[in-house]
């Protein structure tokens, strides 16, 4: 019998231990006291944030507890900011207080920074005048609201891609979110299949070729899609992809689009859609002649008509052509002329009258200043020196060019016509008096 009292006496003793020592995830009992969160405002909080939570504290006993405190004890990642206090005073609790009645106490926590996102434990402890400090443990949801992974920049070696030529385009990609991103994949969509879903029926009707066409790009030595592992808060990665330019493309800027794919960690999926932009162009290949002159030799007045020539890939616009007079000639008309567009392959010619000063007959140069724009804007201001030849009376003779002789003979041919008319004139008229 002896025994038996003294093993109740062992249990029971055990029993009183783990009620005042036990904690639970959702509340823990100390005596009759009940402490228990009522919720975390936001839910869930974000790292480098604050978040209030709220705590209950009950008695279910049927006498009043006294000298209630309750107190926060730092536990990474949660702290309390310096000066705020960690103690809180509830003074006396009464007898069955609870439910509505319940005391309730908040504190303001800061999560760290580095905080790992999903459920972490805050500590806090309580203590009567009648029971010594018991510790709980409450859980509270951390996590990134908005995991954020953005692109910090685009280059293009070179920056100007020419039509047929190749380029190496590189994207950097950093994660601003403060949590680690896995399974992380860029696309380049030179197929604009992230459009598909929004087509009109128009472009669903296209053929496969034309679709292919819309952008003049083609990956090199690699897909159009690369992927890594996974990308650390804070940390950046560069994606690069070779692409080749169609020879036919046309020169202008072509809006890329670009996919993201990755995961938080917690394992949600982000999609998001971005765009790039890839300038092809080159640089104009225009060609200046004389295409024409009615000026053989100096002391000449007459006309020059210079032709333009668009021997480049790509077209251009707003070409205007200045010329001006100096010691060797001098320009009679408008030295200014506007041709406007010019398009690949294509050519446009400017006329301007002008007089050759005489000087011995020595070949003259005409300075042509010329001026455009290309496909992109980018403004262009040459300056062609271009040479008039100038002959001597023999050698024009010679070379059948001879334009004052030319016009002399036409000068004499014209005398003669208008004497044989006025002859015929006269002699029609006395013989209409005799008779």
């Amino acid at each position: 019998m002896r025994f038996i009292k003294l093993m109740l006496l062992v249990v029971f003793s055990v029993v009183l231990c783990n009620a005042a020592v036990g904690a639970a995830s959702d509340y823990a009992m100390t005596d009759a006291l009940k402490v228990s969160i009522v919720n975390q405002d936001p839910d869930p909080v974000e790292p480098g944030k604050y978040v209030d939570v709220r705590l209950k504290v009950e008695n279910f006993g049927t006498d009043a507890a006294s000298g209630v405190e309750l107190e926060f004890l730092p536990n990474f990642p949660f702290s309390l900011d310096s000066g705020a206090d960690a103690s809180i005073e509830i003074g006396t609790i009464s007898a069955l207080q609870k439910d509505d009645r319940a005391a309730i106490v908040k504190y303001k926590v800061r999560v760290n920074e580095n905080a790992v996102e999903g459920t972490n434990k805050i500590k806090i402890r309580s203590r009567s005048e009648k029971t010594s400090w018991s510790t709980y443990e409450f859980d509270i949801n951390v996590r990134t609201i908005d995991a954020n992974l953005a692109i910090e920049s685009v280059t293009t070696t070179p920056s100007v891609i020419e039509p047929g030529k190749d380029a190496v385009v590189k994207i950097k990609v950093k994660n601003m979110a403060d949590s680690l991103l896995t399974d992380i994949s860029l696309r380049v969509d030179l197929l604009l299949t992230s459009f598909a879903s929004s087509a009109s029926a128009t472009a669903a009707s296209a053929s496969s070729t034309g679709l292919l066409d819309i952008l003049p790009f083609a990956p090199m030595d690699s897909g159009t899609e690369k992927k890594i592992r996974k990308l650390s808060p804070g940390e950046e990665v560069v994606f690069s992809y070779g692409l080749m330019v169609y020879p036919e493309a046309e020169s202008k800027i072509y809006k890329v689009p670009i996919q993201l794919e990755y995961f938080d960690a917690l394992g949600t999926e982000y999609t998001q859609d971005d765009i790039i932009g890839l300038v092809v162009n080159s640089e104009p290949d225009i060609s200046v002649v004389l295409d024409d002159s009615t000026i053989t030799s100096s002391g000449d007045r007459g006309e020059v008509s210079f032709k333009f020539v668009n021997k480049g890939l790509s077209d251009i616009k707003f070409m205007n052509v200045v010329l001006n007079s100096n010691d060797k000639f001098d320009v009679l008309s408008g030295n200014e002329i506007y041709l406007g567009n010019i398009d690949s392959d294509d050519y446009e010619t400017a006329d301007f009258d002008i007089f050759v000063k005489p000087n011995g007959d020595e070949d003259i140069f005409l300075l042509v200043d010329y001026e455009y724009m290309d496909a992109n804007n980018n403004k262009y201001e040459k300056t062609k020196e271009v040479r008039l030849a100038l002959y001597s009376d023999d050698e024009a003779k010679n070379l059948g060019v001879d334009s004052e002789d030319n016009s002399k003979m036409i000068a004499v041919i014209v005398v003669v016509l208008v004497v044989i008319g006025a002859l015929i004139f006269f002699a029609v008229r006395r013989r209409k008096k005799r008779s």
